[in-house]
């Protein structure tokens, strides 16, 4: 009796930190929502970056819809009290929040960038080049130019890598949402792909929180 007693209480104890963390998430969650899609929507339109902002904004929208998706698969598949659902949900919640992070970093990259004018670059470029006996002033112009160039090139491959990570995300809250979907009501299915399931949302997540 009081080994079931211990298993019944750390249960009861796991299933308190995770309403604690949904909690955590459901106000960390608010908060980014607010900005970012005001500053992904702005990001669309930056110059020569205009189609990083425009996958972002679309991440916006599908990380939401994978979330909603399989919460409301958990729902149908399993009970709001058992612990698998608590985990799952947990789990899930902070693969979310690790994707809005990510297009949180994602916008301030781009704004980095926004006052640079590649098309500009461009012509300054061309037009110094054409010059016959450049003096010292246009070389230091060109070098300086080639830099800004540079720069914008190193933060939009930093971004182009951030995307790649939110596509992984979602391909694994797919697969996730797959396998949910093939459990009976009241979860059967074999605990292996279960297992399988949550170590993968799990190591997506921890992912996700430590490449800071």
């Amino acid at each position: 009796m009081a080994v079931v007693n211990m298993f019944f209480r750390r249960d009861i104890i796991a299933r308190q930190y995770l309403d604690r963390l949904s909690a955590r998430f459901a106000k960390e969650r608010e908060g980014l929502l607010l900005m970012l899609s005001t500053d992904l929507e702005q990001c669309r339109h930056i110059k020569g970056a205009g189609k990083y902002g425009e996958q972002a904004q679309q991440q916006y929208l599908f990380i939401k819809e994978k979330y909603d998706t399989f919460r409301t698969m958990l729902d149908q598949k399993l009970k709001r009290g058992e612990l698998t659902y608590a985990r799952f949900l947990g789990a899930a919640e902070q693969v979310y929040l690790g994707g809005l992070d990510t297009l949180r970093r994602i916008v301030v990259l781009l704004q980095s960038v926004s006052t640079i004018d590649p098309d500009y670059i461009a012509k300054r470029l061309a037009e110094l080049e054409r010059v016959v006996a450049p003096d010292p002033a246009d070389e230091r112009e060109y070098a300086t130019l080639k830099k800004r160039l540079a720069l914008m090139e190193q933060q939009l491959k930093q971004v182009n890598s951030l995307l790649t990570d939110n596509e992984e995300s979602m391909t694994i809250m797919s697969q996730t949402i797959a396998t949910v979907a093939q459990m009976r009501t009241g979860g059967d299915l074999a605990s292996m792909d279960l297992e399988t399931a949550m170590e993968n949302l799990q190591e997506i997540a921890s992912r996700r929180y430590h490449t800071e």
